[in-house]
């Protein structure tokens, strides 16, 4: 029992963090990492398949991408080692899923879970798309403030 209960203690797991993106765009998957060991392994991964490895740090200045996303990921390590969040760039179905964010303080692991959803980008309705243009429209406004400004100076006379 006790051993049990030292192994459920090693680990600490956060509730998983519901992120919507849009295909083709960026999304920022977050990871905040206050007080993380540097001397400890620190990666990104989808959930599953569990070999689909997106980042690792070994050490410190020891990064590696998976050749999948070497090209459109980013890290803020550099900037901030709290920081752990993963930006992907031109986002594709095959992204969406769930990830895990996997680092140690001092000697417990954490792992924080995001699922990621996306969606097609919606087409423009309203005023942005079709004959009607935003230009048409401040015409067409215009005549409709007339009437209201011919009456008024009816009553002010």
């Amino acid at each position: 029992m006790r051993t049990f209960l030292g192994i459920l203690m090693v680990f600490i797991v956060s509730g998983d963090e519901d992120i919507n993106g849009v295909l083709d765009d960026s999304v920022l998957l977050p990871c905040s990492c206050p007080s993380r060991n540097l001397k400890k392994e620190f990666k990104w991964q989808m959930d599953k398949p569990e070999t689909a490895k997106i980042f690792k740090q070994r050490s410190l200045g020891f990064n590696v991408f998976d050749d999948d996303y070497k090209s459109r990921a980013k890290m803020f390590l550099d900037e901030n080692s709290n920081n752990c969040s993963l930006l992907l760039i031109n986002i594709t179905m095959k992204d969406q899923g769930k990830y895990r964010c996997t680092f140690s303080i001092d000697e417990q692991k954490t792992i924080i879970y995001i699922n990621l959803s996306i969606s097609e980008k919606q087409p423009l309705t309203g005023l942005e798309s079709g004959p009607l243009s935003s230009q048409s429209a401040c015409f067409m406004m215009h005549f409709k403030t007339i009437p209201i400004l011919v009456t008024l100076g009816f009553f002010l006379m």
